[in-house]
């Protein structure tokens, strides 16, 4: 018979005594007259934790503030064997302590993990990066790239066969808090051309020639730039310059105009004068008529 004599008023709260007796090892713990001893543990995963106080008395309130693990959430939290899961408020608990030591079991899984599928219709067109790559966890969010060619832009886009090709914006779509499979459709078309059509209303007096920026001449690509270039005989003049009938003759520098950001056809009408006036002199009374003309 072994008898420990717990003193009275002691400094500390809490301890322990060990000690060995015929081999076997004997921990006791001491604690001071009403208090009782609170700890917590993890079930199923990782988890952070703090507890306000480890020693208690009934009545007192215990808070338990919890943290899982990178892609890891509570599913419950027992108070020896009291469900207090629906106590829970941001991962952190507040518990009323009864007449008995309590242990918190905190029971954590990883979160659900979903695929993502990809399918382009028409990879020569362009490429589309997600990322992450698949599979993602519950809660991610996934940010989709699309990488059209030159003169290629995205058609079709559809997530569970849904569309959404009118949200991408600076080709690039995100999807936030991810909880579901992802089957995700994306196709590209080549962009559209238009037809630049010249009329030269005087060859004789000069020439017209459009020519976009990457080398095009009667059909250009959307969105692409036109100058329009002008060659003039001596002692001409571009008199007239239309565009689909608005005129621009006033805004040719250096004989030269930008057709800028091409989105329809374009006719385009050059009409080129002559410098040079001639005099007519018309004399009724040739006898009596002394006439000089001089440059």
């Amino acid at each position: 018979t072994f008898v420990i004599d717990a003193n009275s008023g002691t400094s500390s709260r809490t301890g322990t005594i060990t000690f060995n007796w015929n081999d076997k090892e004997y921990v006791y713990t001491i604690t001071q007259d009403g208090l009782f001893v609170a700890n917590a543990v993890v079930i199923g995963g990782t988890c952070n934790y703090t507890l306000s106080t480890t020693t208690f008395s009934p009545g007192d309130k215990i808070t338990l503030t919890m943290t899982p693990g990178a892609h890891e959430h509570i599913i419950s939290v027992y108070a020896n064997k009291e469900d207090v899961t629906n106590s829970i408020r941001n991962n952190s608990l507040s518990y009323t302590a009864k007449n008995e030591n309590v242990t918190f079991y905190i029971n954590v899984d990883h979160d659900p993990v979903y695929a993502i599928d990809i399918e382009n219709k028409n990879p020569n067109g362009g490429r589309t990066i997600i990322t992450p790559e698949s599979p993602v966890f519950e809660g991610d969010t996934v940010v989709i790239n699309f990488l059209p060619n030159p003169h290629y832009h995205v058609s079709m886009f559809t997530i569970n066969g849904v569309s959404h090709i009118d949200e991408i914006v600076d080709n690039r779509y995100v999807i936030e808090n991810v909880n579901s499979r992802l089957n995700i459709v994306v196709g590209y078309a080549e962009d559209p051309m238009f037809d630049i059509n010249i009329i030269n209303m005087d060859p004789a007096l000069g020439s017209v020639s459009a020519i976009s920026t990457e080398g095009r001449r009667d059909r250009v690509y959307l969105h692409e730039n036109v100058v329009v270039m002008f060659s003039l005989t001596p002692h001409t003049y571009v008199y007239s310059f239309t565009i689909n009938g608005v005129e621009y003759v006033n805004e040719i520098n250096n004989n030269q105009y930008t057709i800028r950001d091409i989105t329809e056809n374009k006719n385009i009408i050059v009409d080129f004068r002559s410098e040079i006036a001639y005099l007519e002199v018309i004399v009724t009374n040739v006898d009596n008529a002394i006439i000089t003309i001089e440059k």
